[in-house]
């Protein structure tokens, strides 16, 4: 087994490297080395490491700058994961894809499932629905997770940008109109390297997040409450609730991001911890730095 990680560098790629290492499972990573909207550098690539697995970490994840650089943004979420897809159906391996909640309209107000027709708001949403459907007319051998709110240790994310400003600020004001669920990239992680440990063949797309539907005020609340408890905080510090329209951004955020989980429960198996607990494990190892 040989693993080949694509942006091996970022948040989730970063974390995957380290639980694949943990389980002690070969892997090769690539980031901005190997620039998979190149077909040519791919293949070298490929040819030289002779992968047997194709964990594609590697997105555009700016979604307001997208707005402005569409272009940019569609080359590296839908011209780049269907290079790997016709790649890994060439090498005839499996390929593992990310993709988001924003494929979503967030209308409704129920938890959006596998069947459910994507409406994306967004340059950033269009751009990742199109890489979904380039990989699912170049390769059946790939496993599509749609994620949402990813936060973890190696990169930027929503938990650090609320622990500076809760340090920095006398008083915070966050949307509560938008719901969703938190995903904590380490149990993703870890759910992944045992879906490759036992070869699972049980393809197609797939919604995973943490467990339970909160709004992003209520992810601000508990971290500002959390982190008081572990020091991470000197101070309590009001957050107030606000509507999405008292804070405009260049691209259209899903009211709705809620996820049922069902299937990625029942047909992989993959252990879903509840939000709340998955944020507790994440500040603690916060007291120590990365």
């Amino acid at each position: 087994m040989n693993i080949w990680i694509t942006g091996c560098n970022g948040m989730l790629g970063k974390e995957f490297g380290e639980a694949a290492s943990r389980a002690a499972l070969p892997w090769i990573g690539s980031d901005r080395d190997v620039d998979i909207t190149n077909p040519d550098a791919l293949d070298r690539f490929a040819t030289e490491h002779r992968p047997t697995w194709l964990v594609n970490c590697a997105a555009y994840t700016a979604v307001d700058k997208a707005e402005s650089e569409p272009e940019t943004a569609r080359k590296l979420n839908a011209d780049g994961p269907g290079n790997l897809a016709r790649l890994a159906h060439r090498l005839g391996i499996p390929l593992v894809h990310f993709s988001t909640d924003y494929v979503f309209d967030g209308s409704g107000n129920r938890p959006w499932n596998e069947e459910d027709r994507p409406s994306p708001l967004s340059v950033y949403g269009r751009t990742k629905l199109e890489g979904e459907k380039r990989i699912a007319e170049s390769t059946n051998r790939f496993f599509l997770f749609r994620i949402s709110w990813l936060y973890g240790r190696h990169g930027p994310n929503f938990v650090r940008t609320m622990l500076r400003l809760l340090r920095e600020r006398e008083s915070l004001r966050v949307v509560s109109d938008q719901t969703g669920s938190p995903t904590w990239t380490l149990p993703l992680a870890e759910n992944l390297v045992r879906l490759i440990t036992r070869s699972d063949d049980r393809y197609g797309i797939y919604h995973y997040a943490d467990d339970g539907i909160i709004s992003w005020h209520e992810f601000a609340t508990a971290i500002h409450d959390e982190a008081l408890r572990l020091g991470l905080l000197t101070k309590p510090i009001p957050i107030e609730p606000i509507p999405t329209e008292a804070y405009p951004l260049p691209a259209a955020r899903p009211r709705n991001s809620a996820f049922d989980k069902s299937k990625v429960r029942n047909l992989l198996g993959f252990i879903v911890h509840p939000w709340r607990n998955n944020l507790e494990r994440f500040l603690e190892t916060e007291r120590t730095p990365s």
